[in-house]
This record gives structure tokens, C-alpha cells and sequence, in this order.
């Protein structure tokens, strides 16, 4: 059937006039014109929204490393603190604890 309905639509054109088979041809070759255009549109969009997209991750990115590395200052901040305050030695005037805070003290006093 579909091999008939092809047979037939050869054959009109075969007998239709040459101008209408040339405007035929023309519309087909301006619909692949705007098909590829289109495409090419499309393309372009799907490009830009991607690239886009990966700066905004890229950004992401860098903001959650800067976030690791503040928590891991405050971290090492917590455990330095902790360690400290396991110590129980009074702090020197210098900061440091015990012995070692005493004797920087007492060498600050006496070197002035």
C-alpha cells in the first residue's frame, strides 16, 4: 500500500508543471534552512546555560573549601583550648601556660 501511495505521488511529480516542483524544492531547502538554524539557536542556548551552570558550581566549590578550611581553624582553636584547659597551669602574662608562660614573663621583666 504505502509502496502505491509513493508510486503515485512520484508520478504527479512527473506531471505537474516544473515551476511547481521548483517551489517545492525551495520550500523544502528553506525548511532544512530554519531546521538547522533552529538548531543551531538551541545549541548556542544549551551552551551558555551550561557554562553558566559550571561557573556556579565552580563557585560553590571554592566557598565550601573556604568553609573547610574555617572550620578547620576553629577546629584547631577548640583543640588548643582543650589542651589548655587539660593543663590547669595558671597562664603566664604572655599567654602561655605553666613554667614555660613564668619564665618568658620573668626574662620580659628583666631584659627591660
Amino acid at each position: 500500500m504505502s509502496l502505491q501511495c509513493l508510486t503515485d505521488f512520484w508520478s504527479t511529480m512527473e506531471t505537474t508543471d516544473k515551476k511547481k516542483n521548483s517551489a517545492l524544492i525551495w520550500v523544502a531547502v528553506v525548511f532544512i534552512g530554519v531546521a538547522i538554524s533552529a538548531q543551531v539557536v538551541v545549541d548556542q542556548y544549551f551552551y551558555t546555560l551550561a557554562t553558566g551552570m559550571e561557573e556556579k558550581l565552580q563557585q560553590l566549590i571554592e566557598s565550601q573549601e573556604v568553609l573547610h578550611n574555617d572550620a578547620m581553624q576553629i577546629e584547631k582553636a577548640n583543640r588548643m583550648r582543650r589542651e589548655v584547659a587539660e593543663c590547669n597551669c595558671p597562664p603566664g602574662l604572655t599567654g602561655y601556660p605553666g613554667p614555660r608562660g613564668i619564665f618568658i614573663t620573668t626574662y620580659l621583666f628583666v631584659s627591660v
